[in-house]
This record gives C-alpha cells, structure tokens and sequence, in this order.
C-alpha cells in the first residue's frame, strides 16, 4: 500500500520533470528526486528479517542486524513494524 506522501510525490515528480531535457532531468532525479523518494520509502515500516543461523534480527532495507524492538534501524533509517512478533 502506498503512502498519501509518496502518491503526492509521484504526482509532483511527474508534473516537475514533465518537459524538461534529458540531461536536466536526469540531474534533477539523481540530485533531488531519487533522495526524497528513497526517505519516504524507509518511512514504510517493514517486517524484520530473522536470521536462520544465529537468530538475529536483520533490517529489510540494509541487511544488517537490528536491536529487537528497536523503531528504527540505526544504519539506514528504515522503520521496522513488530507487528505480530510473538517471541
């Protein structure tokens, strides 16, 4: 399910990029529109991943292990959902 802010942020990347020459707009993504799309997109929580070896939590988003219960991941920013954890 998309966020109302990333379904706004779409809208406003199609409008602004819309009739700009390729050169800009490729500047433009990789400057501006690419990190804001990436920081709406860690506000998503995600599931943890539960390592099958050693058991240890891992984030979704940078595959490096997490405090259990923590909110977010202290590496990449990811925001992680317990939901549902039954241990």
């Amino acid at each position: 399910m998309m966020s109302k802010e990333m379904k706004a942020f779409e809208e406003l990347e199609r409008g602004y990029l819309h009739g700009t020459d390729g050169d800009f707009r490729k500047k433009l993504k990789e400057k501006y529109i690419e990190p804001i799309k990436q920081a709406l997109e860690r506000n998503v929580a995600k599931k943890p991943k539960i390592n099958k070896y050693n058991s240890r939590h891992i984030c979704d988003n940078c595959g490096r292990s997490i405090f259990k219960y923590a909110n977010f991941c202290k590496y990449c920013g990811q925001k992680l959902d317990w939901g549902g954890e039954d241990e």
